[in-house]
């Protein structure tokens, strides 16, 4: 776009509003980018935040509609018997793919980690909330992620509608995951430990609309929240006047008694 600029009624300079003079050296954000504010996005999808209910209608299509025609992969390998494995894999968690759509539709990014977890003996997908992740550290050459970062506060439920809380903190690194409880419940397994990362696995990110070497992306709500809050407004305001006014119906008759039997009170 370009922006011509008549100079005290000289000679006319167009400007390049898309252009500016080069900056050295110029700065480049490597730190994966701040976490998702998913109670304001989850509450706009799902119409549990007060001051966006009025638009939940219109905020569902766009994460509902990809999430149900999301297709599920179907790896292939050369032998039987891994095949057989990747059949029974892909059985296991074709649920999590849907999940993966909406999250990431929803938030902008979802996190998916792929590991062996040694007391149930099998391969699991943990699903690691993007707002859990405080901290991304990324190779600044190669743009590879090479340690997470997280911040779980966990709430389990005790029994008698009773719950209590814990606070765990994790670091995952190829090499390396060690996990440390800042607050430990009375139910389940709160060991600190660091152990070895054997298949060197680490959580994947699966971004919406990420800009280039960012491993977050965008949520599809992102350039539409002021949109949407409008609307929410424009539709409150319009029922409390309607409630305000409160209609009523006023009938006209020359015969109480024919109007009466004319509509089945005779």
């Amino acid at each position: 776009m370009g922006l011509t600029i008549n100079l005290f009624g000289g000679n006319k300079k167009t400007v390049d509003l898309g252009r500016k003079p080069a900056v050295r050296p110029q700065p480049i954000d490597k730190t994966g980018g701040y976490p998702a504010n998913t109670e304001t996005l989850v509450g706009l999808r799902d119409g549990t935040i007060a001051g966006l209910q009025h638009a939940s209608p219109l905020a569902r299509p766009p994460i509902m509609i990809p999430t149900s025609l999301v297709g599920v992969p179907t790896p292939i390998a050369d032998d039987e018997t891994t095949q057989e494995r990747l059949n029974l894999l892909v059985a296991e968690n074709m649920d999590t793919c849907q999940t993966i759509t909406k999250t990431k539709c929803t938030v902008g990014t979802s996190w998916i980690w792929p590991r062996y977890d040694s007391k149930a003996m099998k391969l699991v997908w943990e699903l690691i909330p993007d707002e859990t992740i405080e901290s991304i550290g990324i190779n600044p050459s190669t743009g590879e992620v090479l340690a997470i970062w997280t911040h779980e506060q966990i709430t389990v439920a005790v029994g008698n509608g009773q719950v209590e809380y814990s606070e765990r903190k994790r670091k995952i690194t190829k090499d390396q995951v060690d996990i440390q409880w800042l607050r430990k419940g009375t139910k389940g397994d709160y060991d600190e430990q660091s152990y070895k990362n054997v298949f060197q696995s680490m959580p994947i990110p699966f971004p919406h609309g990420a800009d280039a070497g960012e491993p977050r992306g965008h949520s599809v709500y992102g350039a539409n929240l002021r949109t949407y809050k409008t609307f929410h407004d424009v539709m409150q305001n319009a029922y409390q006047i309607l409630a305000e006014l409160q209609p009523k119906l006023n009938i006209q008759t020359d015969n109480i008694g024919d109007w009466l039997v004319n509509n089945g009170f005779g």
